[in-house]
């Protein structure tokens, strides 16, 4: 659906930070000890990793 409406650069690039993030929020969650935190992060690395697969 987004790429017809964007370009496949501009979505994958908007994947790529997802996953970042969800790396981010992984590290976090190991440091602070949040459970909560780590899944929020393993699903933003899965949708951004599935959207940057275009």
């Amino acid at each position: 659906w987004l790429e017809t409406r964007l370009s496949k650069r501009t979505v994958a690039a908007w994947g790529g930070w997802g996953a970042l993030l969800g790396f981010v929020l992984i590290v976090f969650s190991g440091i602070t000890f949040n459970q909560s935190v780590f899944y929020a992060g393993v699903v933003l690395l899965g949708v951004g990793t599935g959207i940057s697969t275009v």
